[in-house]
């Protein structure tokens, strides 16, 4: 069986590489050597997915590239094509296609929801297998949540959170719909090893304050320069408040150029005060996911902009305040782990310099008072989503032999009952038989 995983050419984003290094390893564990995993991404990447995930025999898969001066409307027509290039070499060498989350198919970037519908409808009418694995679907709006509605109803998918399935099952009707988690709500694979990073930079001989300022300046406002001095402040007011800790400058984005954190930290480094340099950590160089999750397990607090460095923060037992752009963090971080009080709500362009500052700091000082009963609900939570997590990989990996069997058989679907979140019957039906716990015969 042949499987290529899609999203992961860009592992210098760490979040999308802690969930590719976890499904590929969950998956491996459970389907042994009878799959050929596929990753789409250069040698570069998969080297670094090798790395992260300890699985050394992945195989690189580049895929047909599209002409970026089209139009929406272009490409989407070109999809709906049977013969598109990209989907033609799909569907004709591998049984199944992977799509990895995160947020590509959320509310921030609907308009693109046209486009992959069509591509993921023509590859499955191709027979090959399309599961949407870690997704945040939604909340569309108008003619993207009609379009949807049509293009998604047979597609698998399984969620990262409550509110896109909420959103998939009862607004999109989508049958084939699974209650997940978040893939880097897992021990990453190598986490101890790479933990030496902490001594090696001297992380574990002071108390630590460890901000990762997002690089996606534009989805909080157009004012770039009042971004950048927002947490210019954010970082004063925080480092006057705790002057014996040490302050730590995370890079959690590094590619694309256009969304990297690093230029946001060389900014706020630019402009430093030659007192506050002598107590500033910078990592804005390549790191491995499980380096950047230990730097934030370091942190007495982390103050992020990336929603996977708050759930990195979550799985070291550290409560994050979050600065929120998008729904995801209210889905993952806020519903999912229950810390709605710990982020700020900075959606909708809606950039107040103050607000934020206060915002930012009100919550600090309810995690110094509670942060006791805090650290206790982060880490039942955490154990949940492992749980959930792992049980999730146990299904796409049952789905993926079903499937197999049915294509060998000549038969498209069975149907049956997808059990989604605690193991519960839900809405949903999955094409490809029931499943209940953590699967070990497969």
């Amino acid at each position: 069986m042949k499987i290529l995983i899609s999203h992961v050419g860009n592992t210098l984003n760490y979040g999308s590489a802690m969930m590719a290094a976890s499904l590929v390893a969950g998956l491996r564990e459970h389907l042994g050597n009878v799959v050929d995993i596929y990753c789409e991404c250069d040698d570069e990447h998969l080297q670094r997915l090798r790395q992260a995930s300890g699985d050394n025999s992945l195989t690189s898969y580049m895929s047909v590239k599209q002409d970026a001066r089209r139009g929406r409307i272009r490409k989407a027509w070109a999809y709906a094509g049977l013969r598109h290039p990209y989907s033609v070499k799909i569907r004709t060498d591998f049984d199944a296609f992977i799509v990895l989350g995160g947020d590509d198919l959320s509310e921030t970037y609907q308009r693109s929801v046209p486009c992959y519908g069509l591509m993921y409808k023509v590859i499955r009418r191709g027979g090959c297998q399309v599961i949407l694995a870690g997704q945040s679907l939604g909340p569309y709006t108008g003619l993207y949540k009609a379009m949807a509605k049509r293009l998604f109803k047979s597609t698998f998918l399984v969620t990262r959170e409550d509110n896109s399935y909420a959103f998939a099952t009862q607004k999109l009707a989508m049958r084939n719909t699974y209650r997940g988690r978040d893939f880097a709500f897992t021990d990453l694979p190598n986490q101890e090893e790479f933990s030496a990073i902490v001594k090696r930079q001297g992380l574990d001989r002071a108390p630590n304050l460890v901000f990762v300022p997002s690089g996606l300046a534009h989805q909080y406002t157009e004012d770039v320069n009042a971004y950048v001095q927002t947490w210019r402040q954010i970082v004063h007011d925080m480092a006057a408040r705790y002057p014996s800790h040490k302050i730590v400058l995370l890079a959690h984005v590094l590619a694309p150029e256009r969304g990297s954190d690093r230029w946001v930290i060389d900014r706020l480094m630019h402009d430093m005060d030659a007192s506050l340099r002598g107590r500033t950590i910078v990592f804005s160089r390549s790191l491995q996911p499980a380096q950047a999750r230990a730097i934030l397990g370091c942190g007495e607090h982390v103050i992020t902009g990336r929603m996977h460095a708050a759930v990195s923060a979550c799985c070291m037992g550290v409560p994050p305040v979050s600065l929120a752009y998008s729904e995801k963090f209210f889905g993952v971080v806020g519903k999912g782990m229950r810390l709605d009080h710990l982020i700020v709500d900075c959606r909708n362009n809606v950039w107040n310099a103050q607000s934020v500052r206060e915002g930012v700091l009100s919550r600090v000082s309810f995690i110094d008072t509670h942060r006791e009963e805090l650290t206790r609900q982060i880490s039942d939570a955490v154990q949940e989503h492992k749980a959930v997590v792992k049980g999730q990989i146990a299904y796409i990996a049952d789905c993926l032999v079903k499937g197999r069997r049915q294509t060998e058989n000549g038969r498209t679907q069975l149907h049956g009952r997808s059990p989604g979140l605690h193991g519960g019957a839900q809405t949903g039906v999955c094409h490809v038989g029931s499943f209940s716990g953590t699967r070990k015969d497969i």
